[in-house]
């Protein structure tokens, strides 16, 4: 090893063991730790690293204002979907993700889902056939499938099994039967179907004479008689239905002619008795 060498490790040796050196090395980590501290300081301010709000609960309340309230607090809000609730109003907030009460930092997404304002429609195409199946069990397919509601509102002698769909009617339009099919009626989800079913009895009652009744006295009489109001069909002059009397009824009356319980019978109804009428 030459001069120049030793004499170079002497001095070093001599620095490292000196109170300058250890000072200098003070210094080094103060300065480190202050650049240190002041970049993560910087970070957490820029990002928010570390701070958080509770979330508030949005739901059941109207979309326009949780919005609002939501731009207040530093939240953005997101609508994922929306689904048709039978009873609620359009616009509700129904779930929103994260939960309510979550803790989240500032400007955080909040994604929600709220209620339309108008029914989903479902086209009768889209339906089963509804004629002919077995009643217990489509009504069931139709509530869990397409939240269809389903009433039976009058029985028919039919040579087949009873219980059985002769005929399906919405919002007073036969729809279904044996006869036809309406595929391009649309039905909206939470409302209810009517349907007629089979009966294997041929169980028959006489037709009442209803001309010349009030409208209550002959639904009276057709219910006694085990019979359903059809058509009502006032003319120009009825302006209260309830105290109208029926001029003309479908079946007419005959002594001795029947109909299968259950059917209907269609009422023409006039303000004034009729001139033919024993106002007695």
């Amino acid at each position: 090893m030459s001069t120049n060498t030793r004499s170079f490790f002497k001095d070093l040796g001599g620095f490292l063991m000196s109170k300058y050196f250890y000072i200098a090395l003070i210094k080094i980590a103060g300065l480190v730790f202050l650049l240190g501290g002041g970049f993560f300081m910087l970070l957490s301010y820029i990002t928010d690293h570390g701070s958080s709000k509770t979330l508030p609960n949005y739901i059941d309340q109207h979309i326009e204002k949780v919005e609002e309230a939501a731009d207040n607090e530093g939240f953005d809000i997101t609508i994922v979907d929306s689904v048709h609730i039978v009873g609620k109003s359009g616009g509700l907030v129904l779930t929103q993700l994260p939960k309510p009460g979550s803790e989240v930092k500032e400007s955080r997404t909040v994604y929600v889902t709220v209620s339309k304002y108008r029914p989903d429609q479902i086209k009768l195409a889209s339906l089963p056939l509804l004629y002919g199946r077995e009643f217990a069990s489509t009504q069931k397919y139709l509530k869990q499938s397409f939240f269809i509601e389903s009433e039976v509102i009058g029985y028919q002698f039919d040579e087949g099994p009873e219980n059985h769909i002769l005929a399906a009617i919405y919002k007073n339009d036969t729809i279904d039967n044996q006869r036809m099919r309406k595929n391009d009626t649309f039905i909206e989800k939470g409302t209810k179907i009517h349907f007629i079913l089979s009966k294997s009895t041929d169980e028959r009652v006489k037709i009442p004479k209803l001309v010349c009744a009030t409208y209550d006295a002959a639904l009276f009489m057709l219910s006694s008689s085990m019979l359903s109001p059809g058509s009502i069909i006032p003319d120009e002059t009825v302006t209260n239905k309830n105290v109208a009397y029926v001029y003309k009824q479908s079946p007419e009356y005959e002594n001795g002619k029947t109909l299968l319980r259950g059917e209907t019978v269609t009422l023409y109804l006039t303000q004034n008795l009729p001139d033919n009428c024993d106002s007695n």
